[in-house]
């Protein structure tokens, strides 16, 4: 999953693949390539947050060379509308953080800003 690869246009939606381009980066729990980010999101309770699983996604992030990216949902049952307290040090050593909430339909829009794509790969038409 993720891979780039070189394709030849056959006819209308199909095509053939030539080649696959070397990767830039690789995880292998979930199985994924090619990726600049990850969106690695945890509930803020309901299941309460599993802090050393998440200590794991990120050293797995930082070692393939992937920018991680916390996202807690369920900010609705957050009391006081403040971040939990064992957010602090992931802040604090600077990672992105994002706290959201579909049914308040808050903080949608700032993790949207972390999804926009930059670089589409499409195969080239005149080929």
């Amino acid at each position: 999953m993720g891979d780039r690869v070189k394709v030849t246009p056959i006819r209308g939606k199909t095509g053939r693949i030539d080649e696959v381009l070397p990767r830039s980066t690789e995880l292998f729990r979930p199985p994924v390539a090619n990726i600049d980010q990850a969106v690695i999101v945890f509930a803020v309770q309901s299941p309460d947050p599993n802090l050393t699983l998440l200590d794991r996604f990120l050293v797995l992030a930082e070692h393939a060379n992937i920018i991680p990216v916390i996202c807690l949902n369920k900010a609705d049952l957050l009391s006081g509308r403040r971040g939990p307290e064992w957010l602090k040090p992931y802040r604090k050593i600077g990672y992105k953080t994002i706290i959201a909430s579909t049914k308040l339909q808050e903080g949608i829009e700032e993790l949207g800003k972390y999804l926009q794509v930059e670089h589409l790969y499409l195969p080239d038409p005149r080929v």
